[in-house]
């Protein structure tokens, strides 16, 4: 009789007609709902405790907000953030929002007003660098600190205690799970961290891959009762999870067309979970959109035959290039790679690859998110800003344009890798740059001179051709520098041209690092790769108007040309430009996954790349949106 209860609680229950009771159908968090758009770069976005949506559009320096049928409730203009990549809701209902570039939290009100900040010491110090995703958890702030590779915790304004420092490398996203436990999300690791509320860590899985349960560049986390949904960028997915980190299913298949939708992802790269874990949004910055999803029926999403589970990277054009000595190299961020292209053009054919070097790893011949690249001529030598590995990579190639051409795997030697980790923290501690020194752009001049940029940093660093240091530029009062993200040499007059995304302007630099010019502050928003011509006009491809601007030496606008689109004179989200010895102008248009090829007064030559980006460009009549491409 003892055991009667025990054995009675494996019965199943029966309603008050003494059928059984019906089992819950069985559901899943997955299924396309709709789709907000017209968004500039959409980045941080959070459900308040009330099921608002709330979302950054940071081009257009817009603070919104959704209500749970959808409409706009809240619309202000915000221009106090420079990166927004994380926001979250008190309960209050103000919104706390960090800002990447200028290394605080914002505690913000609905009518856009700045309450208060953190992220600076009593002394007016820095305490985080590079700060992304944010969550609260009680009266307690946590922040993925990027360039700290730590989670930093707040209260009261008052940095309290670190989390994760020495084991996290890059903290893109941070959530709390019903017992308090702090899940962090690392690009760096392609993990995710569990740690418990002693700080211990309690759970890790994931590593960087493909397959299912792997990641590339993961960058946001959610988390609902036993369930972790983790935004995988590169992998063009969210992966959803179980308690012990076992994978479940995938929400989203990869948007192969051009401005795809539809549950069709595109570099998710943000995740807000509703309170009651029915609805997911999902941020696109590149297609300036959101997608919700809600709930269906069954444990886990049908697949789609034509679109199965990728086993392979979808590799895409990085944001930068580089051109020279009949070459060019372009970065791909989903499998590490470098491709090198042979620029001898056979008329009606694209640049032809001849070879790829690289892949993911940390010894020397592989990368961690290989960024900005740098061709010199004679000897033809490469240089790779290895950001992930915090190095600059120098490798010489075994090409020579006046051979036949031909594939090669064995065009690269890899020479030494510049270790800028190890020079930092051989400094003076005066001396001493804070945070990981993760490179963003490499250049050298035809004198050997070369300058690594370091956009969290605000720094520039100039090096000899022995990489003995010569001297560095740094943001100061007197010149702000926000958010450095492109550099052009101009050779006849010994300057240096760096583009600041933040401050919508280009600085030159004379020889001695004073600030000699300052130019498009007039028309220019979001400017990212420069380039000088023979004749001393700088270049200036613009991000966000997806634009080139020209400027005469003395900085006066020359001009302003093409569109966003996808025909032959549009570009959407262009981010690096070069100048070849026939002065025909190369863009990188990076939101349309080619290349475009353009006569020094503008004339469209050709295109190359993904063949549905390239295709309108080929037909000289086609729509400038790309949606009616197919």
């Amino acid at each position: 009789m003892m055991f009667a209860p025990l054995l009675l609680s494996f019965l199943p229950a029966f309603q008050a007609d003494g059928l059984p009771t019906p089992e819950p159908p069985v559901q899943h968090l997955g299924s396309y709902v709709s789709t907000l758009s017209d968004f500039d770069r959409p980045t941080a976005i959070a459900y308040g405790p009330d099921g608002r949506l709330w979302i950054h559009d940071t081009d257009s320096k817009r603070l919104v907000a959704f209500d749970e049928k959808g409409e706009l409730v809240v619309a202000v203009g915000w221009s106090k953030a420079s990166q927004p990549a994380g926001i979250s809701i008190d309960g209050a209902g103000h919104a706390w929002v960090s800002d990447r570039w200028n290394h605080q939290v914002f505690e913000v009100d609905g009518e856009g007003r700045v309450l208060s900040s953190l992220g600076l010491s009593p002394e007016g110090k820095p305490e985080l660098l590079g700060p992304e995703g944010i969550c609260h958890r009680g009266s307690t702030l946590l922040v993925a600190d990027r360039g700290h590779g730590r989670v930093a915790e707040y209260e009261d304004g008052k940095l309290v205690r670190s989390l994760g420092e020495g084991l996290l490398q890059e903290p893109r996203d941070v959530c709390v799970d019903s017992q308090g436990r702090v899940a962090v999300v690392d690009s760096g690791l392609a993990s995710v961290c569990v740690f418990d509320t002693d700080g211990s860590l309690a759970l890790r899985f994931g590593e960087y891959g493909w397959f299912p349960g792997l990641f590339s560049d993961p960058t946001a986390i959610e988390v609902h009762g036993d369930r972790w949904y983790v935004a995988d960028c590169e992998n063009q997915r969210i992966q959803v999870f179980g308690p012990e980190g076992e994978p479940l299913y995938r929400i989203g298949t990869h948007a192969i067309l051009p401005r795809e939708g539809e549950g069709k992802l595109h570099y998710p790269t943000g995740l807000a979970l509703h309170p009651n874990g029915e609805r997911l949004a999902v941020t696109e910055p590149m297609d300036g959109r959101v997608q919700i999803f809600g709930m269906a029926p069954g444990a886990k999403p049908q697949v789609d035959p034509a679109r199965p589970e990728s086993v392979q990277p979808s590799p895409h054009y990085g944001e930068h290039w580089a051109l020279g000595g009949g070459y060019l190299v372009i970065p791909e961020p989903e499998s590490h790679r470098l491709r090198i292209f042979d620029l001898r053009l056979v008329p009606g054919q694209d640049p032809a690859m001849i070879s790829e070097i690289g892949g993911w790893g940390a010894s020397l011949g592989l990368f961690r998110d290989p960024r900005g690249v740098c061709l010199t001529p004679s000897p033809l030598t490469l240089l790779v800003a290895d950001a992930g590995n915090e190095r600059i990579v120098e490798v010489a190639l075994d090409l020579d344009p006046e051979k036949p051409m031909e594939q090669t795997s064995k065009a690269a030697r890899f020479v030494r890798a510049f270790d800028l980790h190890s020079w930092n923290a051989a400094l003076p501690v005066e001396q001493r740059l804070d945070g990981a020194l993760r490179p963003d752009d490499v250049l050298q001049t035809p004198s050997g001179q070369r300058f690594v940029l370091l956009t969290p940093q605000r720094t520039i660093l100039q090096f000899d051709a022995d990489w003995e240091p010569v001297a560095r530029i740094q943001h100061s009062r007197e010149v702000p520098l926000v958010a450095p993200s492109g550099m052009a040499w101009n050779e006849a007059t010994q300057e240096l041209a760096v583009s600041d995304l933040a401050m919508g302007r280009v600085l030159v630099f004379g020889p001695d690092g004073v600030v000699r010019q300052t130019i498009g502050t007039e028309n220019v928003r979001r400017p990212t790769g420069l380039a000088y011509d023979s004749k001393g006009t700088l270049l200036v491809v613009d991000r966000w108007q997806s634009e080139l601007f020209s400027y005469a030496p003395d900085g006066t606008l020359l001009d302003r040309r093409f569109h966003p689109g996808i025909d032959r004179e549009g570009l959407y989200h262009p981010t690096d430009v070069s100048v070849d010895s026939m002065g025909r102008w190369w863009i990188l248009d990076h939101g349309n996954h080619r290349g475009m090829i353009f006569d020094g007064q503008g004339a469209w030559l050709g295109a190359f790349g993904s063949t549905l980006y390239t295709r309108p460009a080929r037909l000289p009549n086609a729509p400038k949106s790309g949606a009616e491409t197919e």
